[in-house]
This record gives C-alpha cells, sequence and structure tokens, in this order.
C-alpha cells in the first residue's frame, strides 16, 4: 500500500509540473531569434620605459615613439559581413612626470589613415602612476572605418 502510495502521490506530482502554467510557444517566431556575440579582448598591450625616449646613436632626446600593428581579425569574413559596432578602450598608466600626447591611427591596407583616436595622457608622479582612458565608440554609421 505505501508503494501504491508513494507510486501515486509521484504521477500525481510530475502530472502537475507537465500541465503547470506553460505560456504557449510560436515556433514561428524561430526566425525572428538572433543571437550575436559581444567579444572582449586586448588587442595590444606594451611597455615604454624612459630608455626608448633616448636616440641611442646620438643620446639626444626622442620626443615620438612609433610602432605599427597589424590587426590582421579585422580581414575575417565574420568582421566583414557581421560587425555591427566596436567599442575600442584605451588605458594608459603613466609613471612619467609629463603629459603624453597620444595619437592612434588605424591605417588600411593601403596605409591610408581610417581614422585617428587623439588624446592627451595626463602626468604621472614618481611612486604614483596615474591611469588616463579613453573610449572610442563605432556603431552603424562609421563601422565601415572599422572594417
Amino acid at each position: 500500500m505505501k508503494n501504491f502510495l508513494a507510486k501515486s502521490i509521484s504521477l500525481m506530482l510530475i502530472g502537475g509540473v507537465l500541465s503547470s502554467c506553460v505560456k504557449d510557444v510560436d515556433l514561428e517566431q524561430k526566425e525572428e531569434i538572433s543571437l550575436s556575440p559581444d567579444v572582449q579582448i586586448d588587442l595590444l598591450i606594451y611597455d615604454i620605459d624612459q630608455s626608448q625616449f633616448v636616440d641611442p646613436s646620438t643620446g639626444n632626446s626622442k620626443t615620438h615613439i612609433s610602432d605599427t600593428v597589424r590587426l590582421e581579425f579585422l580581414d575575417d569574413d565574420y568582421i566583414q559581413e557581421d560587425l555591427s559596432s566596436v567599442e575600442f578602450y584605451f588605458r594608459h598608466i603613466n609613471t612619467f612626470p609629463r603629459e603624453i600626447e597620444s595619437k592612434i591611427r588605424f591605417l588600411s591596407d593601403a596605409n591610408q589613415e581610417q581614422f585617428a583616436v587623439n588624446y592627451t595622457i595626463k602626468p604621472g608622479v614618481d611612486g604614483n602612476p596615474v591611469t588616463t582612458e579613453q573610449f572610442e565608440f563605432f556603431e552603424e554609421d562609421r563601422i565601415h572605418l572599422v572594417r
């Protein structure tokens, strides 16, 4: 009798769960569902020390440091076809006791400037680095500059 009672209660609970409130599902809406990935990656991390501001052949101070990095992932089919927005986040931790003018240029394959992000990096203090953050957001009206 106990076994019969336990089975009956179990069946009623399972039946109650299966017939409980369920919103009608319209399977025709499956075409309207789209999943878009949100990806966050670190593109470039670098350290600059004071020795890089000295010309090794003359010993004179340099006021300009330049580097070029190719972001090959921007050539991927997904990026070219499906990219809808991009947020660039630049963060500098400055230990130098002077302002630095940051000029970040994004170039095409033909070395033509597509867009630039220019801003001032705040001066640091010995033993107390200062962080400067800059955001640049591209939506559909300017996304072609990134593609």
